[in-house]
C-alpha cells in the first residue's frame, strides 16, 4: 500500500469517527436541551418561594404606607379641628396647649414620615430584584447546567470534532484527487461529500 492509499485510508477512518462524533454530539444536544429544561424548572421552583416572600413583603409595606398616609391626615386634621374650635380658642391655657399639642403632632407626623420612607425604599429594592429574579433564574439554571456531566461531554466532543476536522483538512490538502475546499466537514453533508469522492 503505497503513502496516497493509507492517507486515504486514514482519512476514511477520521471521516467515519468524524460521523461518529457529529452524531453523538446530536444526541447529546438533545439530552442537554431536555436536561436544561429539568434544571430551569427546578431552579424556578426553588426560587419561586423566594419571590412569594418578596411580593408579599411588598404587598405589606403598600398596604402600611396606606395606613400610615391615613393615620397621618386623621392626626392632622384632629389636630386642626382641635386648633380651630372657637371653645379651645377661648381657654386661658390655649396657648400652651396650642403649643404643646403642635409639637406633639410635629413628633408624630415626623415619625410617619420616616416609617413611610423606610417602606418605600423597601419596596423599591424588592420591585429590583424582582425584575432581576427571571434573569438570576436563568443565570442559575444555565450554571447547573454547565457544571453538568453532560454538558461538559459535549464540550469535549466539540473540541474533538474540531481538532478532527483541522487533522481531516490538512490530509486532504495532500491529496490531489479531492477537492478540500468545497468541503464543509462541520456537518453530515460535508462528510458525505467526502465519502463521495473516495
Amino acid at each position: 500500500m503505497n503513502g496516497s492509499n493509507q492517507r486515504l485510508a486514514l482519512v476514511q477512518e477520521m471521516t467515519r469517527n468524524l460521523f461518529s462524533l457529529h452524531q453523538n454530539l446530536i444526541l447529546l444536544k438533545k439530552q442537554i436541551e431536555d436536561e436544561s429544561k429539568i434544571v430551569f424548572q427546578k431552579v424556578y421552583s426553588d426560587k419561586l418561594q423566594d419571590l412569594i416572600q418578596d411580593q408579599t413583603k411588598f404587598e405589606e409595606n403598600t398596604k402600611e404606607v396606606h395606613r400610615l398616609n391615613t393615620n397621618a391626615i386623621i392626626s392632622i386634621n384632629t389636630w386642626h379641628e382641635w386648633s380651630n374650635n372657637p371653645s379651645n380658642k377661648s381657654r386661658i391655657f390655649y396657648p400652651l396647649q396650642y403649643q404643646s399639642k403642635k409639637k406633639n403632632i410635629k413628633i408624630i407626623i415626623s415619625g410617619i414620615n420616616q416609617e413611610i420612607i423606610e417602606r418605600t425604599i423597601e419596596n423599591r429594592l424588592i420591585k429590583e430584584k424582582i425584575s432581576s429574579w427571571e434573569i438570576e433564574v436563568k443565570r442559575l439554571a444555565e450554571t447547573t447546567l454547565k457544571e453538568s456531566d453532560i454538558y461538559k461531554d459535549y464540550c469535549n466532543l466539540l473540541t474533538e470534532k474540531d481538532s478532527l476536522i483541522q487533522d481531516i483538512t490538512y490530509l486532504l490538502s495532500t491529496m490531489p484527487k479531492i477537492n478540500a475546499i468545497e468541503i464543509d466537514l462541520a456537518d453530515a453533508q460535508g462528510m458525505d461529500h467526502l465519502f463521495d469522492q473516495f
